[in-house]
C-alpha cells in the first residue's frame, strides 16, 4: 500500500477533535489518532452522518470515499454507517481500503434475524477488530462470525500528559471516596453502604446519560451528612475539575449494575484511577480486562449486599498503607500497560499489518 492515510470515522468525531485542538483536553477519547498525527501520519477526523435509512447509508459512503483514505478507523463499531462501504467491498469496487474497529461488547445475538445478517455482513469486512475485554473477544470468536486471527486485545488508557498538565498540586490530605462514573452505576447500593458509616462519599454524575436516568438522586441530596451528590454537565471545565477532585481523593469507588455487566462497563473509571494512583473498589465484573485484586490495585465487591461494600470501604480506610501501595501499583500499571501511547502503538502495529 502507498502512503498511509487514516480516516477517523464515528459520531461526533469532528467535535471531539476540535475540543482537543482548543485544549486543554485529553486525547484518549480519540483512541490514539492524535498520537499517530504526532508521529507524522495523515489523519482526517470525520463525523458520521446522523441521517437514517438509505440517505444515511449514501451520505456515509460518500464521506468515506471522499476522504481518499486507505485506512478506515472506527473507535466504536456502528453497523449502518458502514453498510454502503461493505457492499462496495463485497462486489470488489473498493478493496483498497482497510478497516479497523474497536468492539466494546460481544456480537449482538439478541438482534432480530435480519439485523444479525446485516451485522455479520458488515463485521466480515473488517481487517482487524480490537476488544477491551478478553471475555468479549472470546465470545466474538465463538460465534464463528468473527475470525479469530482478525481479533486483538487493546490496552487503551488515559492521556498521561493531560493529567500532568491539568492536575493542580495540593498538599491537602483528604479522606473522601469518590465516584465520577455515569454508565450503569448502582448508586443505591453505594449510598446505602456509606449511609451506615461516617466515611465521606462524593458522587458526581449526569442526571441522564443515554438510557441511564439518575434523577432519583435529587431526592437523596443532603439526606446524609457524609454523602455529597452533585449533578454535572460534561465539558472541558468539568473534566478538569473532576480530575483534580479524584486526584485529591482517598479512593475511587465504582458500583456497577449487575444486569449491565455483559461488557467491561466501569473500565474507563478503572484506568483513570490507575493513572491517578488511587486505590479502587469496584463491583465484580467478569468482563473487566483488569483484575484489580490480582494486580493489587483494589478490591472487588462480589455481592449486591450493601454489607459487602461496607466491609470493603472500612477495610481500606483502616489500612491506609495498603491503600497507598495499591495506588502506587496502579500508577505503575498505567505507565507500563494502560495508557494512550501504548494504545496508539498497538493500533499502528495493526495498521501496518493489514496495510502491507
Amino acid at each position: 500500500m502507498s502512503e498511509i492515510k487514516i480516516l477517523d470515522f464515528n459520531y461526533g468525531k469532528e467535535f471531539e477533535y476540535e475540543q482537543y485542538k482548543s485544549g486543554p483536553f485529553p486525547s484518549h477519547s480519540l483512541y490514539g489518532m492524535i498520537e499517530l498525527e504526532k508521529k507524522g501520519y495523515e489523519v482526517k477526523h470525520v463525523s458520521t452522518s446522523r441521517k437514517s435509512g438509505i440517505k444515511g447509508i449514501i451520505d456515509n459512503t460518500r464521506l468515506i470515499l471522499n476522504s481518499k483514505c486507505n485506512i478506515l478507523f472506527c473507535s466504536y463499531i456502528y453497523i449502518m454507517p458502514l453498510l454502503g462501504i461493505a457492499l462496495l467491498k463485497k462486489i470488489g469496487l473498493y478493496r483498497k481500503i482497510k478497516i479497523i474497529g474497536v468492539s466494546h461488547t460481544s456480537f449482538h445475538d439478541d438482534y432480530s434475524f435480519i439485523n444479525r445478517l446485516i451485522c455479520k455482513f458488515v463485521y466480515q469486512i473488517f481487517d482487524r477488530i480490537f476488544f477491551h475485554s478478553l471475555k468479549n473477544m472470546e465470545e466474538g470468536a465463538a460465534t464463528g462470525i468473527l475470525k479469530s486471527d482478525k481479533l486483538k486485545l487493546l490496552h487503551w488508557g488515559i492521556d498521561l500528559n493531560y493529567l500532568d498538565e491539568t492536575i493542580c498540586s495540593s498538599e491537602n490530605k483528604t479522606d473522601y471516596f469518590i465516584s465520577t462514573g455515569r454508565e450503569y452505576r448502582d448508586f443505591p447500593i453505594l449510598i446505602s453502604a456509606f449511609s451506615q458509616t461516617n466515611l465521606d462519599l462524593k458522587i458526581y454524575t449526569n442526571k441522564t446519560n443515554y438510557e441511564n436516568n439518575y434523577e432519583f438522586l435529587s431526592e437523596l441530596k443532603n439526606k446524609y451528612p457524609n454523602i455529597d451528590i452533585e449533578f454535572v454537565t460534561r465539558n472541558k471545565e468539568t473534566s478538569i475539575h473532576l480530575v483534580n477532585l479524584t486526584a485529591q481523593s482517598f479512593c475511587v469507588v465504582i458500583p456497577l449494575l449487575k444486569e449491565a455487566s455483559y461488557y467491561c462497563v466501569g473500565h474507563t473509571s478503572i484506568v483513570e484511577a490507575l493513572a491517578l494512583g488511587k486505590p479502587i473498589i469496584v463491583s465484580a465484573n467478569n468482563y473487566h480486562p483488569i483484575d484489580v485484586e490480582k494486580e493489587n490495585v483494589g478490591i472487588k465487591v462480589k455481592s449486591s449486599d450493601p454489607s459487602e461494600w461496607i466491609k470493603a470501604i472500612t477495610y481500606l480506610y483502616e489500612h491506609k498503607e495498603e491503600a497507598k501501595l495499591m495506588g502506587e501499583n496502579g500508577k505503575r500499571l498505567a505507565r507500563e500497560k494502560y495508557n494512550i501511547e501504548i494504545c496508539a502503538n498497538e493500533i499502528l502495529n495493526s495498521i501496518n499489518e493489514v496495510a502491507y
